[in-house]
């Protein structure tokens, strides 16, 4: 396995061309020469490396097996994005509906992320990842996450152990019994609460209403207040079914980054 995350990371004090001492510091990388940042005397220094070894050791001590991480990094190693899938834990929360033609599976996931100019807290985020493109994109819900500040030790491996411990197993069945639960709950109910929010641009409450089409029996205020029917079909309009148009939506037709951000927001509050 290629530990793309693993460099090597030189820490010094940064002096002025005078010599001069700031009271900052320099993080480099000592095998390419690039600039990872400059942080105070307070920042406490976590190695993307040490982070990763970190987690295998305890998902070897729990006997989880899991593939290899999927590492991202950024700004020539400043920053790691990390996933770590768990196969044998994967599941299909639409077994047994023609509808879904049997490609719903989800696999629970841990992300890790980190970074060494303070842009990112170091982190541990636990849920599940679901395939919404054949371009590879996957959507992310997270069920429960541990953040903290690279602050003067704030950051101790032996503390944060036992929470990961704790919480693994018990995340992923919780994000599993949340994402099951959707398959039985009724649409409209959420459908009202999402149509609601005035984070939801006039477009994109448009869209979720084309997206839905005529295939359900019932109505709805789309963005101007008029009431918008559905004639009557044979599909369930489900939670589920729900939360798949206004992701599919949300990821494809929605380009500013940050306003898709607010709408996973607002997507993971009301159906999670």
């Amino acid at each position: 396995m290629e530990k793309k995350y693993d460099f090597p990371v030189v820490r010094e004090k940064l002096d002025r061309s005078d010599g001069v001492d700031t009271g900052y510091d320099t993080l480099y990388r000592s095998d390419t020469g690039d600039n990872l940042g400059v942080v105070s005397r307070k920042y406490q220094m976590v190695k993307h490396s040490d982070a990763m070894e970190m987690v295998f050791d305890i998902l070897d001590r729990m006997k989880l097996e899991h593939s290899e991480p999927r590492v991202k990094l950024s700004g020539q190693g400043k920053r790691m994005y990390s996933s770590i899938p768990f196969p044998d834990m994967r599941f299909n929360p639409t077994e047994g509906l023609e509808d879904f033609n049997g490609k719903e599976d989800f696999d629970p996931v841990m992300r890790v992320h980190n970074s060494y100019d303070g842009s990112l807290k170091f982190s541990f985020l636990y849920g599940v990842e679901k395939l919404i493109c054949t371009n590879g994109a996957t959507v992310f819900k997270a069920a429960q996450s541990i953040s903290l500040r690279h602050v003067s030790k704030n950051i101790d491996f032996d503390k944060i152990r036992p929470l990961i411990e704790s919480s693994l197993n018990k995340t992923i069945v919780k994000t599993k019994d949340q994402v099951n639960k959707l398959v039985s709950e009724d649409g409209f109910s959420y459908l009202n609460l999402i149509m609601a929010e005035s984070i939801l641009a006039n477009t994109y409450k448009r869209a979720i209403i084309e997206a839905i089409g005529e295939n359900h029996i019932d109505s709805v205020k789309d963005n101007r207040g008029n009431i918008v029917e559905f004639s009557e079909g044979t599909d369930p309009f489900t939670a589920y079914y729900l939360w798949n148009i206004i992701t599919n939506v949300s990821t494809h037709k929605i380009k500013s980054a940050n306003v898709q951000a607010d709408v996973d927001a607002m997507i993971t509050k009301h159906f999670f």
